[in-house]
């Protein structure tokens, strides 16, 4: 009978290895799979997302004093378990992910006091760029804080900066029920959750400062500043330039800088093409602007609600 139990007692053990193991037997630190989903817990293990894998994240990670580079080319579903967050991203070249392609997932993911700051003319605090060709992507109840900057002054049509995401060409992408409390500043764009969108944001909300880059106080306290100040060409709550579909989201502005086109909800909403639905705008601190903006939105210090689908400068 002994010698019955533990022979149960193997192929019990046998079968749960099979079902959970190490993606590299024997290597410390690596990523463990279970079934479909692959765990992760460590820097070095988000690092290594990529592909079109299932990733869980089970605890928060803290990504002080790494090199993070980002996640570049990614089709499969991130997910953060329980409200785990990913602190202290530091890059000087992207945010969390490089780019996004067809299928990608990206749910409850919560980035706490980043400090993304470059000259690339892509960038988000969680996603740089999203092409055309990605088809079905999806970004849900995700977060950033912190400092999102470039200072890329390169004349380009992608030269914009996103608390969420930089540049959203992709129309069948969706950003809904997420937050962004970050002070985003670029040169040519910026915008609370996507510097140029074509896709829909959805249920977003916006509390943070959008500004031009170059105006920016310098790190090094030594160095002296020059008095231009700078203006940038579309800034807005949600979006600086609005191709797609902004529905139901929310601005609070504490602080906004200069710009040719400048919006509670969106920069520029393009004719024919961006609507913008059932979406408020309120301004509780102060609009920072000095007179430089040549269209400032009609709404500050009011709500806007309704459907916008032509030409408006500064909504």
């Amino acid at each position: 009978m002994k010698r019955k139990f533990r022979n149960i007692i193997a192929a019990v053990t046998a079968a749960l290895m099979f079902v959970i193991q190490p993606l590299s037997a024997g290597a410390a630190g690596t990523s463990v799979k279970v079934t479909d989903r692959i765990a992760v817990t460590t820097a070095e293990e988000l690092a290594a997302v990529t592909g079109s894998g299932t990733y869980y994240i089970y605890q928060d990670i803290d990504l002080a004093g790494f090199d993070w580079k980002g996640i570049s080319d990614f089709s499969g579903t991130l997910y953060a378990y329980n409200y785990s967050v990913i602190k202290n991203l530091t890059s000087d070249d992207c945010g969390l992910f490089r780019k996004l392609s067809s299928g990608a997932r990206i749910d409850n993911i919560h980035i706490e006091n980043a400090k993304i700051t470059t000259d690339t003319q892509m960038l988000g605090g969680l996603v740089s760029y999203i092409p055309a060709s990605s088809k079905d992507v999806r970004i849900t109840n995700c977060s950033v804080n912190g400092m999102v900057s470039t200072t890329y002054q390169g004349s380009s049509t992608k030269n914009y900066c996103g608390g969420i995401a930089g540049v959203v060409s992709a129309k069948d992408c969706v950003i809904s029920g997420c937050s962004s409390s970050a002070f985003v500043c670029g040169v040519l764009g910026e915008g609370g959750i996507a510097g140029l969108n074509r896709g829909t944001i959805s249920e977003c909300v916006f509390t943070g400062c959008a500004m031009n880059s170059l105006n920016l106080p310098p790190e090094d306290p030594n160095e002296i500043k020059t008095e231009e100040y700078h203006i940038s060409a579309a800034t807005g709550g949600i979006s600086g330039v609005n191709y797609g579909a902004i529905e139901n989201c929310t601005v609070l502005f504490s602080e906004c800088g200069s710009a040719v086109y400048l919006g509670l909800v969106s920069g520029v909403n393009i004719k024919g093409r961006g609507v913008i639905k059932d979406s408020s705008g309120l301004k509780f601190d102060r609009w920072s602007d000095d007179g430089d903006s040549e269209y400032i939105a009609e709404c500050a210090n009011t709500v806007k609600a309704g459907t916008y689908s032509k030409f408006v400068k500064g909504l």
